[in-house]
């Protein structure tokens, strides 16, 4: 299963921990964030080890204050490629960006492309159109949720 970490404060961050975040969930390291602008950044990618984690997020680190949610991905289904890392942007317009992390049970949702992993499908098939077709409304009155041995959520920031 994969691993989200939310850092509130990303300066102070344990290597550590995240070294042994990674040494379980190698297949993909992905963050997003707010930068110093206030613009909403999403990166990804598959690492070769550990170090190219670190190099990665200390990029990252200098370009936020706020705090930064990060996703170690393990593959249960899908390639293991850029593609399936985390995080998927689920909406964006001039206004917002809505970027989605999975790290529960698989996703109910059909796989069509055998390649693609359950959550690049959720978020493609399902949670896309979801959004899409209520963006006339305020997404702070949302909170979209669905229940499959628990629960999955979906915020905007």
């Amino acid at each position: 299963m994969c691993l989200i970490i939310l850092a509130n404060d990303v300066q102070s961050l344990n290597y550590k921990d995240l070294e042994i975040a990674y040494k379980r969930n190698s297949h993909g390291f992905g963050v997003m964030y707010l930068d110093n602008k206030d613009n909403f950044i999403s990166d990804k990618f598959v690492p070769k080890n550990f170090n190219e984690v670190k190099n990665f997020l200390n990029l990252h680190r200098t370009r936020t204050k706020a705090a930064i949610a990060m996703h170690f991905r393990f593959t249960t289904e899908g390639k293991t490629n850029k593609k399936n890392c985390h995080p998927f942007i689920s909406y964006q317009d001039d206004k917002r960006t809505i970027g989605f992390m999975h790290n529960g049970a698989r996703l109910p949702i059909p796989l069509v492309h055998k390649n693609c992993s359950d959550t690049w499908h959720f978020n493609e098939h399902y949670l896309k159109q979801v959004l899409e077709s209520i963006k006339e409304q305020t997404y702070q009155d949302y909170e979209i949720t669905l229940f499959q041995d628990g629960v999955v959520n979906a915020y905007s920031w």
